[in-house]
């Protein structure tokens, strides 16, 4: 059997990183690494998914984009990071090319 290597997706980790943790304190995330994997897997053009085929930016990169911004934002962390997504980024890139 062939061993796979199988890198996390930004999206679904998006997704988990906005659990927040049951019961005492629901202003904290439940699994605050992913939140952490969030800040420390930014690309430097602003988005996160890894577009490992050289593709032009798509749907997939946006949603993982769009999903990473939203969690930063839930939990009040990654200011530079939204920035870097959203008004001075990445989402305002996509807007204007493909719009």
């Amino acid at each position: 059997m062939e061993n796979r290597e199988y890198f996390p997706s930004s999206y679904d980790t998006a997704w988990v990183a906005m659990v927040p943790l049951p019961g005492a304190n629901p202003e904290a995330p439940c699994f605050p690494q992913t939140v952490e994997w969030i800040v420390q897997n930014q690309h430097e053009n602003g988005s996160w998914c890894a577009d490992e085929f050289g593709l032009s930016i798509n749907k997939e990169i946006l949603m993982s984009t769009l999903a990473c911004v939203i969690a930063l934002k839930k939990w009040n962390v990654g200011s530079e990071h939204i920035k870097r997504g959203t008004r001075d980024g990445f989402l305002v890139i996509f807007y204007f090319r493909y719009s």
